[in-house]
């Protein structure tokens, strides 16, 4: 407010910081009329500035928002590279694996081995349920179980081979269905069980006779279900899981002794292979003996050797109570003591 209006005056004023004078004389309701204006123009600046502020605080937002998408875009990208390589790599190995586990993997020409690979091939494209797999130990239980996973529609997908007999008791449960965190002492972190692991493939039970009672129950739920409760966990997951078992136990003698359940046997027994032991028939003997000297030669580096006669004789004649196995054994062996050169009876242990 001021007496003097000359314009060198008023630019001082305005220069330190003034927005407005008045001059004298002046009326009062002049006075307030411009307080309230420049109240009223000052609220409106600071509204503008909270608003530009929040603009620009959404804008930095959206420009780390941007960043973060385009970050897990790349991450998605390179995820999606990885995961292709991953089913290429994958592919490749499911079929290297049906090449080495498929029905090629089987030798012999005797009425018995013709008739499984019939089997094999049914069940390969019927992809029962459950399959019983039935034999004496090293029949080749296993390669049988492999040949069905591998000759089938699942053959992409993971085959988890579990030794019902190695489990400790303890870690039984977890170690078929899984963990959470916390579950118990020494459950630092959640672990999948086998048929999560197994999940849209195949799932072998290997000694499933030496499988523990109070485990059989569980496991004829999960058959029955197609869901799994991880130890710990109040929630359930399901899965998809092709289960083949294979037992050299006599598991009609241990139903009766009240050692495994006979629903749980009927269950996994929806279709059974059995696997004849090796003294039953004979006629393979000679054709096994070729194939793994083939295999083996290839494997060390050397020409296949021939077989004395007197040795040929010895291997007919055994029983091999350790079937197939016993008899790929023996012939690695002989192949190492010989050094290569005709398999003489003092190479066969």
């Amino acid at each position: 407010i001021t007496a003097r209006d000359e314009k060198e005056s008023l630019l001082r004023g305005f220069a330190v910081g003034g927005v407005d004078y008045i001059t004298k004389p002046f009326a009062a309701e002049e006075v307030q009329a411009r307080v309230r204006t420049h109240l009223e123009n000052s609220r409106l600046t600071r509204a503008v500035l909270r608003n530009n502020a929040e603009l620009e605080r959404q804008a930095d937002e959206l420009r780390a928002a941007n960043l973060r998408l385009q970050e897990e875009i790349g991450r998605r990208e390179r995820a999606e590279d990885e995961r292709e390589r991953a089913d290429e790599r994958l592919q490749l190995i499911s079929q290297q694996e049906a090449a080495r586990w498929g029905i090629e993997g089987f030798v012999g020409r005797s009425a018995t081995i013709g008739r499984i690979l019939e089997e094999i091939r049914q069940l390969q494209s019927a992809d029962v349920a459950s399959i019983l797999i039935l034999g004496e130990s090293g029949t080749g239980k296993e390669l049988i179980a492999r040949a069905i996973h591998f000759g089938g529609e699942r053959a992409g997908k993971p085959f988890i081979p579990m030794n019902c007999s190695a489990i400790p008791s303890e870690l039984a449960e977890s170690s078929f269905f899984g963990h959470v965190r916390g579950a118990f002492t020494g459950a630092d972190a959640g672990r999948k069980g086998c048929f999560e692991m197994a999940d849209g493939g195949t799932l072998f039970l290997d000694e499933v006779g030496e499988m523990p009672l109070e485990l059989q129950a569980k496991l004829l739920r999960v058959l029955e279900s197609g869901v799994v409760m991880p130890v710990g966990s109040q929630k359930e997951k399901e899965v998809d899981v092709h289960v083949l078992a294979a037992t050299n136990a006599d598991l009609p003698t241990r139903i009766a002794a009240g050692s495994f359940r006979k629903d749980l046997y009927f269950r996994l027994a929806h279709c059974t292979v059995e696997i004849p032991p090796l003294r039953e028939r004979r006629e393979d003997i000679s054709l096994l003996v070729e194939h793994f000297i083939g295999v083996f030669s290839r494997e060390m580096g050397r020409p296949s050797p021939a077989v004395d006669e007197e040795a040929s004789a010895l291997v007919e004649s055994y029983s091999f109570p350790g079937n197939v196995r016993e008899l790929k054994n023996l012939i690695e062996s002989a192949l190492i003591k010989s050094g290569g050169r005709t398999i003489l009876p003092q190479h066969l242990h």
